[in-house]
């Protein structure tokens, strides 16, 4: 019934139904913390297992031919990435579907201390203006990109 949404805007004070000036800005959710500018200000928190795959179901309407991102990483004590999954050209698709990555370990010694995961709604940032899109059950129109919804986000052991 419900899931995570996030989708490419454009951001501007001087937006109209037939202008688009400023930023392009894909949307992005991630495990960390933002300034209010919504920089990341940290990536990831305190993790300690090692998973061997990153399952979620997804829902995505691209702009254009643009692509979903999604990176997961685990990194060690002094921040260096021991394992990594990453898709980086996550298509179009007319219903829900389940992704698995794969999590590929470069390190299989050093403790696991810290987990990020981001997903991210394009890598290039274009968008449509006046497009429409249902956010809690009504239709908003807005300038308005690539929508990725996620859902069911798991670990695999």
């Amino acid at each position: 019934d419900k899931s995570a949404m996030v989708y490419t805007v454009n951001v501007n004070d001087a937006n109209t139904n037939g202008t688009n000036v400023g930023d392009k800005v894909p949307g992005e959710i991630w495990i960390g913390t933002a300034d209010d500018s919504g920089n990341h200000k940290t990536d990831g928190h305190a993790f300690a297992s090692r998973p061997t795959a990153l399952k979620f179901h997804y829902n995505y309407i691209p702009y254009n031919n643009e692509t979903f991102v999604v990176t997961f990483l685990l990194k060690d004590a002094s921040g260096n990435n021991i394992a990594k999954a990453e898709i980086n050209d996550g298509r179009s698709t007319g219903e829900w579907s389940e992704c698995i990555l794969p999590i590929v370990y470069d390190d299989l010694q050093t403790k696991a201390a810290k987990i990020y995961i981001s997903f991210k709604s394009c890598s290039s940032g274009g968008i449509n203006m006046g497009s429409t899109m249902e956010i809690a059950g009504k239709n908003q129109t807005s300038h308005i990109g690539s929508v990725l919804r996620i859902d069911d986000v798991e670990l695999i052991y």
